[in-house]
């Protein structure tokens, strides 16, 4: 109190507990705070349990959290510990929901019914947080009918009910780290077994596995994790070696097999290099990549992973509606169409440069286009261009429309009746758009349409609505 100094390292868990509750008592918020950061420096196995208890007590919302996540990668070790004994009956039921915490039911099964004779309270209460449909069914009816805390009828009805519902599986979660690589033992099963798809070194690679997208009854490119885990993001490397490539494809995703889920339906969309995948949170163990376009006929696969994002962008179905520019070299869009000294220069996300000394991209009135395809569907709802603006009386006219596929055009603006000149600031109703064209029909200067940069979307817009 008067030195405002404590040797948390010379002190023993159970003596920082006691004084966290002291401190918490009297009113010291900075020791709380330091005795809270010393404790999740201290977890183990021994200690985890009671440290849960005690930082729900005083709300110490990071500790609980930082308690939780040890005792959830070390489930399966918890469970087979004499401190899993320590856990009250309210950091017990929170830790039995949670999907992440990952270990064999039959040993949780155990664990529980030791928590509920070592602590005097009856099974029924903690029950129906055991996934007793997770258990083997030879399992139920030795270990678990043995137990006797379970009605010989109730026992009866998880074992017929096992095929009938969802169920609610457990698996490891390890927030931003790739779960789909060769050192947590994640393997290619499918024909061909090409398990460079799991290498890291993208930028170096030469190779791709493919297959015919015709072919009849194939069962897709398939990659078992090395344990069930708990993912919300898929990013897919399809091979680029050529900017005229692109590719349709579907992922699903399975816990056995058997049952598939799918999770990403881009069958209709024309996709190229790297793919930045979400969906809700799943426990899978298998994943199903199958192409249903190429062009040439097949599906080129370069790298796959998979992860779970604490972090998700805002989606509309399976599709990220952006709140960055998706129009860059960084994210892998490319200008197909129009004429440029400096291919791609209009998508290089440099603003600033004179972009009128080489650097525009253009294309002949009443002939071609300049056309940007986006590395994969996103929800767009603005743009942002800059047109000719060297000449006080220069103005020109266009108008821009979106696809899909290439194949079927909407129209986003129609400024073929207005004088337009400079940057262009254009809102329209959220679309799924690939492609963008740009059509230039007017330019009192010559018989060209120039532009110098664009977004998609148009971050000035979105930077005044954050302001908002």
């Amino acid at each position: 109190m008067y030195t405002g100094f404590m040797p948390l390292s010379k002190l023993k868990v159970d003596v920082m507990l006691e004084t966290l509750g002291l401190a918490d008592q009297y009113g010291f918020p900075n020791l709380v705070t330091s005795i809270s950061n010393h404790l999740k420096q201290s977890l183990d196995i021994d200690n985890a349990s009671i440290i849960l208890n005690t930082a729900k007590l005083y709300d110490l919302d990071e500790l609980v959290l930082d308690s939780i996540q040890f005792l959830d990668r070390n489930a399966s070790a918890v469970v087979l510990h004499e401190s899993f004994n320590d856990l009250s009956e309210a950091s017990l039921i929170e830790i039995l929901q949670r999907d992440s915490f990952f270990a064999p039911e039959l040993d949780i099964f155990k664990a529980v019914c030791n928590w509920s004779q070592f602590h005097g309270i009856g099974f029924d209460n903690i029950l129906w947080n055991v996934r007793l449909p997770l258990i083997e069914e030879i399992d139920l009816l030795t270990t678990v009918k043995a137990s006797g805390l379970i009605e010989p009828s109730k026992l009866q009805e998880v074992i017929s009910g096992r095929e009938k519902t969802k169920l609610l599986y457990r698996g490891q979660l390890i927030e931003n780290e790739n779960v789909a690589s060769r050192r947590f033992r994640t393997e290619v099963i499918s024909e061909p077994l090409e398990m460079f798809l799991l290498d890291e070194d993208y930028y170096e690679k030469k190779f791709c596995t493919r297959h015919y997208v015709r072919w009849v009854d194939y069962e897709g490119i398939i990659i078992k994790l090395g344990q069930p885990s708990i993912i919300n993001h898929i990013k897919l490397l399809l091979w680029d070696g050529d900017t005229r490539y692109f590719y349709s494809y579907y992922i699903d995703v399975s816990i056995d097999q058997k049952n598939w889920t799918r999770v990403i339906d881009y069958t209709h969309y024309d996709c190229r290099s790297w793919q930045y995948l979400f969906f809700e949170r799943q426990v899978v163990h298998y994943i199903k990549i199958v192409g249903t376009s190429g062009t040439d006929g097949f599906f080129h696969l370069s790298g796959v992973e998979a992860m779970y994002k604490s972090v998700v962008p805002s989606m509309f179905n399976d599709i990220i509606c952006p709140s960055y520019n998706v129009a860059t070299l960084d994210k892998h869009a490319i200008v197909i169409e129009g004429l440029s000294t400096i291919p791609n220069s209009l998508i290089d996300g440099n603003c600033t440069r004179d972009c009128w000394n080489l650097a525009y991209t253009c294309h002949k009135i009443r002939s071609g286009a300049i056309v940007i395809q986006l590395a994969q569907p996103y929800v767009i709802s603005s743009l942002r261009l800059q047109l000719w603006d060297l000449d006080d009386d220069n103005y020109s006219k266009y108008y821009i429309e979106s696809s899909v596929n290439y194949e079927d055009w909407q129209m986003l603006v129609d400024n073929t009746k207005e004088q337009c000149k400079s940057w262009q600031e254009i809102i329209f109703p959220e679309t799924v758009v690939v492609y963008i064209r740009i059509v230039g029909t007017f330019n009192t200067v010559n018989e060209k349409f120039y532009c110098g940069h664009f977004e998609c979307p148009s971050m000035k817009i979105i930077e005044s609505a954050k302001n908002r």
